[in-house]
């Protein structure tokens, strides 16, 4: 007959139980832990999932600019050209002057000069008033003939009231190829020694003033001036 092991004593029993137990209860811990991570991880989940999200706000406008104000360019009058002599002449003067049968003398600004000239005080000082003066003179070389013009900037308002004084000073109203002029004949014309006839021609801004001239070089003062000042 075969032996037959002892059976394990008591305390030994007990030690294998005890550590089954704990076995069983560490694996109960984990499978806790584990359960409880995901009843956490599912909670969040739940709660972004159904998180309402806040609206984007809208974008305002901006204000808009005001309209610029547009710049307001006061008006300015142009300024008066003088002509030059050649311009004011009849045609055939620039060719007898460039032949050396005339001499053409200009004078600049010398209102000086244009008030010692003109009869009358008023006229002496609408020259000495003129912001621009020219004088035109061609004559034969050493000669003492010949013809002058003069051109004096003068504006329309300086014109009205030197005309009112003329009309009332013995002026006998005339006219130069529709431009206002005053006439009258008096004192001795220094280059011929017969009465000077004077005219006084208003165009374009300017104030011409001629003496003894022919029609024809009145007219084409007129034309120059009112060429340079359209």
């Amino acid at each position: 007959m075969s032996d037959v092991p002892p059976a394990p004593s008591t305390p030994a029993r007990s030690r294998g139980l005890i550590i089954a137990l704990a076995v069983v209860a560490g694996m109960l811990l984990v499978a806790g832990i584990v359960l409880v991570v995901l009843l956490v991880t599912d909670s969040d989940a739940d709660s972004g999932g159904s998180e309402t999200q806040a609206p984007t706000p809208s974008a305002t406008a901006a204000p808009s600019s005001p309209a610029p104000t547009p710049t307001v360019t006061p008006t300015v009058a142009p300024a008066f050209v003088m002509p030059s002599c050649a311009a004011v002449a009849v045609p055939d003067i620039p060719d007898r002057v460039a032949a050396g049968e005339l001499v053409e003398i200009t004078r600049d600004n010398d209102q000086q000069a244009l008030a010692g000239s003109v009869p009358g005080p008023v006229a002496a000082e609408a020259a000495l008033a003129s912001p621009q003066v020219r004088s035109c003179l061609w004559g034969p070389p050493n000669s003492d003939g010949g013809f002058i013009i003069w051109m004096a900037e003068m504006p329309q308002a300086t014109w009205d009231t030197f005309a009112e004084q003329l009309a009332g000073g013995g002026w006998t109203a005339a006219d130069v190829d529709g431009a206002p002029a005053f006439t009258q004949t008096g004192g001795d014309d220094t280059l011929s020694g017969e009465p000077a006839e004077w005219w006084y021609i208003h165009t374009s801004g300017a104030w011409i003033v001629t003496m003894s001239t022919p029609a024809e070089v009145r007219s084409a003062a007129v034309e120059g001036v009112r060429a340079a000042n359209p």
